[in-house]
């Protein structure tokens, strides 16, 4: 099955808000099965509208559509698609209902142009909305599907997975999709490519090969679709690339991220982490501690900017710093060590580097980072020249950081 999404709003074209929505509804269709082969972003704007919807229609079996469905002036999606499916208006109850219950429970008046939204076109299907106002809308159209829903994303996400999903999976027959994903560090795209040349000219047809490059990390994916053996076959011919790679290379034979792969190696093993950043300023700490079950593995952080704090929270010698510098492997070996000694964890992550824009110099130009990681018994720094603005060059810090962690706790050199 074809789909194709349309999202509505200036807002997304003009930079305002970031269209999260796509993102989510294209992993989500993955998953049933269904292939997105185009995205839109279009205007507030009849004809825009008009001009999509005819588009999508001519090249996918359902599209959904989000935003344009409040009560305000700007908001002009259901009008535009009562025009193009020649169709004209009736009161919902239900939907009444519900807004009367939604402004009651609020406190509020429900004005006119509240009450307006329980108006919906006859010819469609009411995908009923329990999180807002705004009623999304299903249309069939000359076999094809159109689902016109709320751009808010909270909304938008318990349409499709209560409403709209279980009707597509009743109504069309649908083929998923399987995929095997692993995440490595420190091969460029190219490079990986040219490493893997061979296993990947020796795919079938049934199973087609992705890069997904990102800050010193690139995922490769296979994808199939088929009858019973193709997740046997994708298994078969992940795991020979994962081989031949080894685990210097493959950092994660999942699709997660350097922080995910480390707290699941910690859970594993009952070990807890601590680390102490200067020029990342706690960014490593916060790839951590957003992820749900983090307080099982992580201790605690110090963000140790300026030399005073190196000094008197982590005991970095005063005559190291002024010899070596605070971006040095001395004193990063002093910090990672230190900060697991402080807060008695079994793993210590010290950090310190010029993410610039300013700052470097000859000896040590913006992008020089050195990276420390140590078990007590086992303590490796590494110094990384990484290119790129300041919050890029901290995020491959970050990437470097628990890639070392990981090797570190797997006892890889």
């Amino acid at each position: 099955m074809k789909a194709e999404i349309i999202t509505i709003g200036d807002e997304i074209l003009i930079g305002q808000i970031v269209d999260t929505n796509s993102a989510w509804l294209g992993r989500i269709l993955n998953k049933e099965g269904i292939d997105v082969l185009h995205i839109q972003s279009i205007s507030d704007d009849k004809q825009s509208i008009k001009d999509a919807v005819e588009l999508a229609f001519s090249r996918a079996e359902l599209v959904l559509m989000t935003g344009g469905l409040g009560p305000t002036q700007d908001d002009i999606t259901r009008e535009t698609l009562l025009e193009y499916f020649d169709d004209e208006l009736e009161m919902n109850e239900e939907v009444l209902a519900h807004l009367e219950q939604i402004f009651h429970k609020r406190g509020r008046k429900m004005l006119d142009i509240n009450r307006g939204q329980a108006l919906v076109p006859k010819k469609c299907e009411v995908l009923f909305n329990i999180q807002g106002t705004a009623p999304a809308m299903l249309f069939k159209h000359n076999g094809k599907w159109l689902a016109s829903m709320p751009g808010v994303p909270y909304e938008m996400k318990h349409i499709v997975s209560n409403e709209l999903l279980p009707k597509v999976r009743a109504n069309f027959k649908l083929e998923e999709i399987k995929h095997r994903t692993i995440t490595t560090y420190g091969v460029p795209e190219s490079l990986l490519a040219k490493k893997i040349e061979l296993f990947v000219d020796m795919l079938p047809s049934s199973i087609r090969p992705a890069y997904l490059p990102n800050l010193n990390i690139v995922r490769f994916r296979l994808s199939g679709r088929g009858g019973n053996t193709i997740e046997q076959e994708l298994d078969e011919h992940m795991q020979r690339i994962v081989n031949y790679l080894g685990h210097n290379v493959v950092l994660s034979q999942k699709d997660e991220t350097p922080a995910e792969h480390l707290m699941g190696l910690l859970k594993e093993k009952n070990l807890k982490v601590t680390m102490a950043e200067s020029c990342t300023g706690g960014y490593v700490a916060h790839q951590l501690t957003c992820l749900p079950g983090a307080s099982a593995v992580f201790k605690g952080s110090l963000v140790a900017y300026d030399y005073d704090v190196k000094t008197t929270e982590l005991g970095v010698p005063e005559d190291v710093l002024l010899k070596t510098g605070a971006v040095s492997q001395e004193t990063v070996e002093f910090m990672c060590t230190k900060v697991r000694e402080k807060y008695n964890s079994d793993i210590g992550i010290g950090i310190s580097g010029i993410a610039g824009p300013d700052g470097g110099t000859d000896d040590k130009p913006v992008g020089t980072v050195y990276v420390g990681v140590s078990d007590g018994t086992n303590t490796n720094v590494q110094c990384y020249h990484f290119h790129g603005e300041r919050i890029k060059i901290i995020q491959r810090t970050s990437n470097a950081a628990y890639n070392m962690a990981r090797k570190l706790v797997l006892g890889i050199s």
